[in-house]
């Protein structure tokens, strides 16, 4: 199980001048968005606030959107939660209010993407590789290997290919699904995909 670690840094701050009284609001200062693997416990941490007059009072954990997610608690500086295996990967977003002793207070948001590391729900491209470049004489037939292709979370059912320049030339299939056409009497380069 892997364990992610967000550390959260706040800054709360009442501040008043004897000339000048100025009562300015809690302030946050917030990783707003991060990416964590589903199935992995997340823990953020609200502890490392600075009240920068008074103390602290309370903190505030909030899910807004998203797939519900079960936290340990909602009232502590530090919060837990294990997202679930999802088919894909799926957004949340959390609030986190903080209040100082002298009642102020501010709220920001935080994004986090919940990734999906299940390869079998999760569909990976397959790799093409074609074997490279070929030099022909007109009239000779030209294989188009596929063997060397690859499916990293499958198999390759099946290799297709088609011109995308040079002169033109009839790609044919074998039964076996092998491809290959025959080199045309003009000179030139025959680019095949």
């Amino acid at each position: 199980m892997k364990i992610l670690l967000a550390t959260l840094i706040f800054i709360v701050c009442s501040h008043s001048i004897a000339e000048n009284p100025i009562s300015r609001p809690a302030i946050i200062v917030i990783t707003d968005k991060f990416s964590v693997d589903e199935d992995s416990e997340v823990i953020l941490y609200g502890g490392e606030s600075i009240a920068l007059n008074g103390s602290l009072r309370s903190f505030s954990w909030k899910q807004i959107s998203g797939i519900p997610m079960k936290f340990s608690s909602l009232k502590s500086k530090r919060i837990t939660f294990t997202p679930p295996n999802l088919d894909k990967g799926h957004h949340i977003k959390i609030s986190l209010k903080v209040w100082d002793s002298e009642g102020l207070n501010d709220t920001k948001y935080i994004k986090i993407f919940i990734r999906n590391t299940d390869r079998s729900k999760t569909n990976i491209s397959p790799v093409a590789v074609t074997g490279g470049d070929q030099i022909v004489n007109s009239g000779d037939i030209v294989f188009l290997p596929c063997n060397l292709s690859y499916d990293t979370d499958g198999s390759i059912v099946k290799c297709v290919w088609r011109q995308t320049g040079g002169p033109a030339v009839d790609i044919k299939y074998t039964p076996t699904g092998i491809a290959y056409y025959i080199a045309p009497n003009k000179s030139g380069i025959t680019a095949i995909n």
